[in-house]
């Protein structure tokens, strides 16, 4: 999982170096043409800057749509009275304890070679008192 990978790639050349040599006619044209624009209308590109920034604000703040960006909902912290609290404990304790000898009982019944009518009854009442273990630990928050 966490062998080595050995490569012979040169590491000097990466994505962007190559995308840059690959694309550097249309780039360099592209930065010609609009540099000879901002030559030639220095002013109107400067108040067209100037208009875009706000407008561009202004959509961001008012006229965009915000689906995915509302907070959720603060919920109300329930508090429990101490009491409580100590029961609850106490209560998953005692689960605690009934879930680890049931799975002992379990086991034990498990391991056997040839399981008689009895185990079988044993072995069924065991899992179904788990089940109601769980249940009633999942409905307690």
């Amino acid at each position: 999982m966490f062998r080595k990978i050995h490569s012979n790639r040169d590491p000097s050349v990466t994505l962007f170096g190559e995308l840059r040599k690959e694309f550097a006619v249309c780039y360099t044209k592209a930065m010609g043409k609009f540099e000879s624009l901002l030559k030639a209308y220095p002013y109107h590109c400067y108040a067209v800057m100037l208009i875009l920034i706000p407008l561009s604000c202004v959509y961001v703040f008012i006229l965009s749509p915000r689906t995915g960006h509302t907070l959720p909902a603060k919920q109300a912290i329930k508090t429990q009275p101490v009491s409580d609290s100590f029961s609850g404990m106490i209560h998953a304790g005692n689960s605690l304890a009934r879930t680890i000898s049931l799975k002992k009982e379990i086991e034990s019944i498990v391991a056997k070679d040839t399981l008689t009518a009895k185990d079988g009854l044993r072995l069924e009442s065991a899992l179904a008192e788990l089940e109601q273990i769980d249940q009633s630990l999942k409905q307690k928050p």
